[in-house]
């Protein structure tokens, strides 16, 4: 890989990288050194993967992975992280309402299951088509689409529960 290919490469990934890993690691440090580790592979590569974004997500993840089994520790998520934590990517015409709900969406993560919180993340933060969270993941295209469609239910259920019918007001008696 040309160097200039791999710093273009470095700049646009290494920020949702990053935030990926810390999802799974629940540590900065440890996440910045798992994505250090994926482009110290990227660059050691013989050839360019065709899909760079996939691979890289992959590679992330698979190291991440290995980090836990080395450590043999269970995913932990900071929920005061993940409520503050902001994207790389600056979006000034998000407004103050969007970024509360986006807040109040985030703090309803943990009432997801682990692989609904992991394909939602892949596809709205990194961007991801369902076939490359399928390669990232190793689950298969239907299922990361059944995840996405029952985590996103839930979450609008959270944010905006059925309302029960209104009950008819009662007619005013006047006395005799």
């Amino acid at each position: 890989m040309e160097a200039d290919d791999f710093a273009e490469t470095l700049n646009a990934y290494e920020g949702p990288l990053i935030g990926y890993a810390n999802t799974i690691l629940g540590d900065i440090e440890r996440a910045k050194d798992a994505v250090q580790d994926t482009f110290l592979k990227l660059w050691n590569q013989q050839t360019r993967p065709l899909s760079v974004k996939p691979w890289l997500y992959t590679t992330c993840r698979n190291r991440c992975i290995d980090i836990l089994r080395k450590e043999n520790r269970t995913v932990s998520i900071d929920h005061t992280e993940l409520e503050t934590h902001e994207s790389p990517s600056p979006r000034p015409d998000q407004s103050a309402a969007e970024n509360d709900q986006h807040k109040e969406i985030l703090s309803l993560f943990p009432n997801l299951s682990k692989n609904q919180q992991e394909v939602i993340r892949l596809r709205f933060e990194a961007d991801l088509s369902y076939r490359e969270i399928s390669e990232i993941t190793g689950l298969k295209e239907g299922n990361v689409g059944f995840l996405l469609h029952t985590g996103l239910k839930k979450l609008r259920e959270l944010v905006d529960p059925p309302k029960s019918s209104p009950s008819l007001p009662h007619p005013k008696t006047f006395p005799t």
